[in-house]
């Protein structure tokens, strides 16, 4: 007569095993989507500022009016000239606009950058002019260790876009 074989399952050891396997995958995958998910929040944001700086252009030069680009550490905004001010745009597609929390926003103008404060400064520092120049100026937005996103705006109303890599 032959022994009666023994079914074998999983062990308790073997379980557990199994599980905190599966847990480290899910906390490399977690950890991946979030960092691919911050560099394409950074993109996104970039090429939404450059789309709004070529809306304002195109703006200008239908309206045959001034239109000015306020840059602050936190976010920007659109105001039209006035007789003897700028005034910001309230609502619409130009509309003050807010960075999301841990981003920021650099400035620079002929080489000089800006000193951006947490507040819009009452005059623009680049202007959409209604003969269809543009202040030329590099802006960067920055979210932690991620590469910059980068627009660059030359005087012909052109701008660019392109994200870096982070320096080594």
């Amino acid at each position: 007569m032959s022994s009666p074989t023994r079914q074998r399952g999983l062990s308790l050891i073997e379980l557990l095993v199994a599980v905190a396997i599966l847990a480290a995958l899910y906390g490399a995958i977690t950890i991946a989507v979030d960092a691919a998910g911050g560099a394409r929040q950074v993109e996104r944001e970039g090429q939404r500022f450059a789309a709004l700086v070529r809306i304002a252009c195109e703006r200008a030069q239908i309206s045959g009016r001034d239109y000015g680009i306020h840059v602050a550490r936190g976010g920007y905004a659109f105001s039209v000239a006035g007789a003897a001010d700028w005034r910001l745009e309230g609502g619409g597609d130009l509309r003050p606009r807010e960075l999301a929390s841990g981003m920021s926003l650099a400035f620079e103008r002929e080489g000089t950058e800006a000193e951006l404060v947490a507040e819009l400064p009452p005059e623009p520092q680049a202007a959409c002019f209604a003969s269809g120049e543009l202040t030329p100026f590099a802006a960067s937005l920055h979210a932690g260790e991620l590469p910059p996103f980068e627009i660059d705006a030359a005087i012909d109303g052109s701008v660019t876009t392109s994200l870096h890599d982070a320096p080594e």
